[in-house]
């Protein structure tokens, strides 16, 4: 079994027991970590979301294959798509997809509780339940509350989201919404679309061949776990117009050779911000957002920052850049009447960095602050040579032109002669590993800490 599968299997398979809330401000700041490394917890992996425990209170079936009845939703007489089950659904409602190819559709307001969810479910084992493009496309819903989508496929489409979940209803704002264990794959837009949305949860998902894996636009407090993204045209991920308090953490970022890995910010237009622009100084594209714990390989700029501020980069392995590790843009500087404030204040800790054929490591445009932005025990290597970094402040404890000895699914070998091993910072807004273990004291840099059966 490759080692890949091997982490995948322990990331899926093994139950968090604990979790430490990360840091609230977001700022990333050092702080002591004295627990012994013999008695660290097990588990320090994503906590459970709002929807565990809860129960349907009916259930609807919608299978290829029809009933010898009138069509009901009913095991004996279920629902041939997902339009049809649409006046059915209500508060409470579980809508379970049987294998097969299935054409897509729009839910406007269609709301659930927090003791009463609306589930969209396909198979958990076996052939999945697709949503495909020439059927009818994807997932779209408008207003939506208190929804989880798991065990589902969606391929092939054009010019729309594999799901996009938004704000142009005039009934309800849309929140707390999960997102488990769906694939997405082969859209000229992006994989997951979020606008307007509060308490999103992406989690366990495979996205491949979109624009972006996952836009956020306006979206407040989110969480992006433990989910593979690769081939994306400008982003892996992209949080922008407004975006706050949001966690990427766990996730395989890979081969985006003509965009970022993590793009925090954006250059969006003045309707595109939620909340609506502030007459005072100081509106962002994106603010207080944590990327700790990925794996980022083969991309053009590893962390783009575009008008973002006090944010968190750490505990990531960056490997294959070919342009810039962290790059500082500053599209504008108002919009209209509204002046934002400056990119920087990016706290840049505990990274394994491989590439940057460039040279340069942190790019800054004009009007942006780099000097703003902190770096710590960060290990740098550049395989076509020494490399000067020219970092826009002073790094403490940073570790040059030394190969981490990670390999590419982020897991590190205790046997090996890493330099990343026990070298890292004290961080408590990052307790977990990629894989979900917790961190002993002293930790090592990187998503990882040794593995002794390699």
């Amino acid at each position: 079994m490759s080692r890949a599968r091997v982490l995948l299997l322990l990331i899926a398979v093994v139950p968090a027991c604990s979790f430490r809330s990360p840091d609230a401000a977001g700022d990333g700041s050092l702080g002591d970590d004295d627990a012994p490394l013999d008695v660290a917890p097990t588990r320090c992996d994503l906590a459970p979301t709002w929807e565990a425990g809860k129960q349907p209170t009916k259930t609807i079936y919608i299978s290829k294959t029809p009933g010898p009845g009138t069509p009901d939703g009913s095991q004996t007489n279920p629902y041939t798509s997902l339009g049809a089950a649409t006046s059915a659904i209500t508060a409470g409602t579980r809508i379970i997809l049987g294998p097969g190819d299935f054409g897509g559709t729009t839910f406007s307001d269609k709301q659930g509780t927090a003791d009463a969810p609306i589930w969209l479910e396909g198979p958990e084992s076996g052939p999945p339940a697709r949503l495909v493009g020439s059927l009818g496309g994807g997932l779209h819903l408008i207003g939506a509350q208190y929804w989880v989508i798991r065990n589902l496929a969606i391929a092939s489409l054009s010019g729309q989201a594999g799901i996009n979940v938004d704000d142009t209803s005039g009934v309800g704002k849309p929140h707390h919404i999960v997102v488990d264990h769906v694939s997405v794959g082969s859209t000229d837009r992006p994989c997951f679309q979020f606008s307007g949305v509060t308490d999103v949860t992406i989690r366990d998902s495979k996205l491949g061949s979109c624009d972006r894996g996952v836009m956020m636009v306006g979206v407040q407090r989110a969480t992006i776990a433990r989910t593979s993204i690769g081939g994306m045209q400008s982003a892996g991920i992209a949080m922008a117009a407004g975006s706050a308090d949001i966690e990427v953490r766990q996730n395989q970022i890979s081969d985006i050779q003509g965009g970022r890995g993590v793009w925090i910010g954006g250059d969006s237009t003045l309707n595109e911000f939620r909340p609506p622009l502030s007459a005072a100084n100081g509106n962002t594209e994106a603010t207080n957002i944590r990327v700790f714990d990925n794996v980022i390989l083969n991309v053009r700029d590893a962390i783009e920052c575009g008008i973002c501020t006090n944010s968190l980069v750490a505990h990531n392995l960056l490997r294959d850049v070919s342009r810039y590790v962290l790059n500082l843009t500053q599209p504008y500087t108002s919009i209209n009447s509204y002046s934002f404030a400056r990119a920087g204040g990016v706290r840049f800790v505990n990274n394994a960095i491989e590439g940057a054929v460039t040279g340069e490591a942190v790019a800054s445009a004009t009007d942006t602050e780099p000097a703003t932005c902190r770096f710590s025990y960060n290990i740098w290597y550049r395989p076509l040579g020494t490399w000067d970094l020219m970092l826009p402040s002073t790094e403490e404890g940073g570790i040059h032109d030394k190969q981490s000895g990670y390999f590419n699914d982020g897991s590190l070998c205790k046997g090996s002669s890493s330099p990343a091993i026990g070298a890292g910072t004290s961080l408590p807004a990052v307790d977990g590993t990629l894989s979900g273990a917790c961190r002993p004291s002293p930790r090592s840099i990187g998503p990882s800490e040794p593995d002794p059966g390699c």
